[in-house]
Protein backbone atom coordinates (compact mmCIF):
# COMPACT_ATOMS: atom_id res chain seq x y z
CA UNK A 1 0.00 0.00 0.00
CA UNK A 2 2.79 2.37 0.97
CA UNK A 3 4.72 1.55 -2.09
CA UNK A 4 1.26 2.47 -4.55
CA UNK A 5 1.43 6.16 -2.53
CA UNK A 6 5.09 6.40 -2.99
CA UNK A 7 4.71 5.73 -6.63
CA UNK A 8 1.56 7.94 -6.83
CA UNK A 9 3.72 10.68 -5.32
CA UNK A 10 6.44 10.67 -7.27
CA UNK A 11 4.37 10.72 -10.32
CA UNK A 12 2.66 14.00 -9.29
CA UNK A 13 5.78 15.29 -8.15
CA UNK A 14 7.11 14.73 -11.87
CA UNK A 15 4.35 16.14 -13.47
CA UNK A 16 4.61 19.23 -11.53
CA UNK A 17 8.09 19.50 -11.93
CA UNK A 18 7.51 18.91 -15.99
CA UNK A 19 4.59 22.04 -15.69
CA UNK A 20 7.76 24.27 -13.81
CA UNK A 21 9.85 23.54 -16.05
CA UNK A 22 7.92 24.03 -19.15
CA UNK A 23 6.58 27.52 -18.04
CA UNK A 24 10.49 28.45 -16.69
CA UNK A 25 11.69 28.01 -20.14
CA UNK A 26 13.34 31.33 -21.97
CA UNK A 27 11.23 32.58 -24.89
CA UNK A 28 13.23 34.84 -27.52
CA UNK A 29 10.56 37.86 -27.79
CA UNK A 30 10.91 37.73 -31.47
CA UNK A 31 8.59 36.89 -34.13
CA UNK A 32 9.15 34.15 -36.12
CA UNK A 33 9.63 35.50 -40.18
CA UNK A 34 6.31 35.78 -41.95
CA UNK A 35 4.19 36.01 -38.17
CA UNK A 36 2.34 39.49 -37.29
CA UNK A 37 1.11 39.44 -33.45
CA UNK A 38 0.97 42.94 -31.76
CA UNK A 39 0.02 42.29 -28.17
CA UNK A 40 -2.29 45.12 -26.56
CA UNK A 41 0.53 47.23 -24.95
CA UNK A 42 2.83 48.00 -27.84
CA UNK A 43 -0.28 49.07 -29.75
CA UNK A 44 -0.20 52.49 -28.92
CA UNK A 45 3.70 52.78 -29.98
CA UNK A 46 3.73 51.57 -33.45
CA UNK A 47 3.43 53.76 -35.66
CA UNK A 48 2.78 54.25 -39.87
CA UNK A 49 3.00 56.99 -42.58
CA UNK A 50 3.87 57.72 -45.89
CA UNK A 51 7.01 59.98 -46.90
CA UNK A 52 4.53 62.68 -48.33
CA UNK A 53 1.47 63.86 -48.12
CA UNK A 54 0.99 64.77 -51.78
CA UNK A 55 2.17 62.83 -55.13
CA UNK A 56 1.91 63.25 -58.85
CA UNK A 57 0.60 59.97 -61.13
CA UNK A 58 3.91 57.99 -61.83
CA UNK A 59 5.96 59.11 -58.57
CA UNK A 60 7.29 56.61 -55.83
CA UNK A 61 6.28 57.19 -52.07
CA UNK A 62 7.66 55.39 -49.39
CA UNK A 63 5.59 53.79 -46.92
CA UNK A 64 7.07 53.14 -43.08
CA UNK A 65 6.57 52.36 -39.63
CA UNK A 66 8.86 51.96 -36.43
CA UNK A 67 7.09 49.92 -33.08
CA UNK A 68 6.22 46.89 -35.10
CA UNK A 69 7.33 43.24 -34.19
CA UNK A 70 10.80 41.99 -34.63
CA UNK A 71 11.50 40.27 -37.89
CA UNK A 72 7.71 40.11 -38.94
CA UNK A 73 5.61 40.68 -41.92
CA UNK A 74 4.02 43.55 -42.66
CA UNK A 75 1.17 43.19 -45.31
CA UNK A 76 0.66 46.59 -47.62
CA UNK A 77 -2.46 47.32 -49.04
CA UNK A 78 -3.65 50.90 -51.23
CA UNK A 79 -7.09 51.52 -51.33
CA UNK A 80 -8.34 47.83 -50.36
CA UNK A 81 -5.76 46.20 -52.74
CA UNK A 82 -3.03 44.25 -50.96
CA UNK A 83 -0.01 45.24 -53.07
CA UNK A 84 2.60 43.35 -51.03
CA UNK A 85 4.24 43.13 -47.76
CA UNK A 86 7.47 44.46 -46.05
CA UNK A 87 9.56 42.84 -43.05
CA UNK A 88 10.21 44.86 -39.92
CA UNK A 89 14.16 44.66 -38.87
CA UNK A 90 15.23 43.47 -35.37
CA UNK A 91 14.32 47.03 -33.95
CA UNK A 92 10.37 46.52 -35.42
CA UNK A 93 11.40 49.08 -38.17
CA UNK A 94 10.03 48.76 -42.08
CA UNK A 95 9.52 50.99 -45.15
CA UNK A 96 7.96 50.26 -48.40
CA UNK A 97 7.96 51.65 -51.91
CA UNK A 98 5.09 52.15 -53.89
CA UNK A 99 4.81 53.30 -57.61
CA UNK A 100 1.76 55.66 -57.79
CA UNK A 101 -0.11 54.42 -60.88
CA UNK A 102 -0.12 56.79 -63.64
CA UNK A 103 -4.07 56.65 -63.84
CA UNK A 104 -4.39 57.48 -60.17
CA UNK A 105 -6.61 60.45 -59.19
CA UNK A 106 -7.93 61.65 -55.70
CA UNK A 107 -6.31 59.78 -52.67
CA UNK A 108 -4.26 57.04 -51.88
CA UNK A 109 -5.54 54.98 -48.83
CA UNK A 110 -2.17 52.91 -47.76
CA UNK A 111 -2.69 50.49 -44.75
CA UNK A 112 -0.33 48.04 -42.64
CA UNK A 113 -1.62 45.55 -40.48
CA UNK A 114 -0.71 43.16 -38.02
CA UNK A 115 -3.06 40.45 -36.91
CA UNK A 116 -6.69 42.80 -36.15
CA UNK A 117 -4.56 45.76 -36.07
CA UNK A 118 -4.37 48.22 -38.99
CA UNK A 119 -2.62 51.41 -39.02
CA UNK A 120 -3.69 53.54 -42.14
CA UNK A 121 -1.90 56.56 -44.01
CA UNK A 122 -3.28 58.85 -47.01
CA UNK A 123 -1.52 60.53 -49.74
CA UNK A 124 -3.09 63.23 -52.08
CA UNK A 125 -2.49 62.87 -55.57
CA UNK A 126 -1.71 65.83 -57.49
CA UNK A 127 0.84 67.59 -59.47
CA UNK A 128 3.50 67.92 -56.44
CA UNK A 129 5.45 65.94 -54.38
CA UNK A 130 5.59 67.75 -50.66
CA UNK A 131 8.26 65.71 -48.43
CA UNK A 132 6.51 65.21 -44.82
CA UNK A 133 8.51 63.25 -41.91
CA UNK A 134 6.45 60.24 -39.98
CA UNK A 135 4.62 61.02 -37.30
CA UNK A 136 4.07 58.45 -34.39
CA UNK A 137 0.77 57.85 -33.09
CA UNK A 138 1.58 58.16 -29.26
CA UNK A 139 2.85 61.62 -29.58
CA UNK A 140 6.45 61.29 -30.53
CA UNK A 141 7.63 58.66 -27.72
CA UNK A 142 8.21 54.83 -28.75
CA UNK A 143 8.29 52.24 -26.93
CA UNK A 144 10.84 49.40 -27.44
CA UNK A 145 9.07 45.83 -28.26
CA UNK A 146 10.50 43.36 -25.46
CA UNK A 147 10.03 40.38 -23.44
CA UNK A 148 7.85 37.44 -24.43
CA UNK A 149 3.96 36.47 -24.07
CA UNK A 150 3.96 34.71 -20.97
CA UNK A 151 0.24 33.68 -21.71
CA UNK A 152 0.73 30.58 -23.69
CA UNK A 153 3.70 29.09 -21.26
CA UNK A 154 1.06 29.84 -18.45
CA UNK A 155 -1.72 27.87 -20.50
CA UNK A 156 0.77 24.74 -20.66
CA UNK A 157 1.64 24.80 -17.18
CA UNK A 158 -1.72 24.92 -15.96
CA UNK A 159 -2.41 22.16 -18.53
CA UNK A 160 0.28 19.88 -16.96
CA UNK A 161 -0.93 20.61 -13.19
CA UNK A 162 -4.64 19.92 -14.03
CA UNK A 163 -3.10 16.22 -16.16
CA UNK A 164 -0.96 15.36 -12.87
CA UNK A 165 -4.42 16.49 -10.67
CA UNK A 166 -6.00 13.83 -12.75
CA UNK A 167 -4.05 11.06 -12.50
CA UNK A 168 -3.81 11.34 -8.85
CA UNK A 169 -7.51 10.93 -8.65
CA UNK A 170 -7.56 8.03 -10.84
CA UNK A 171 -4.92 6.39 -9.33
CA UNK A 172 -6.55 7.42 -5.91
CA UNK A 173 -9.95 5.52 -6.82
CA UNK A 174 -8.64 2.31 -8.49
CA UNK A 175 -6.31 2.09 -5.34
CA UNK A 176 -10.36 2.30 -3.53
CA UNK A 177 -11.72 0.13 -5.40
CA UNK A 178 -8.58 -2.27 -5.44
CA UNK A 179 -9.27 -2.53 -1.66
CA UNK A 180 -12.90 -3.30 -1.36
Amino acid sequence: MRTKIARHALLVIAVILSGLAVAALPSSGAQAQGTCNLPAQYQGSASFGASVTSAAPGSTITFSGSGWPANASIPISVNGASVGSATADASGHFSFTYTVPSSATGTLSASAACGSFVLSASVSISGTVTSVTVVTTNGGTSLPVTGSPAIGLAQIALALLAAGGLVVLVSRRRSRTAES
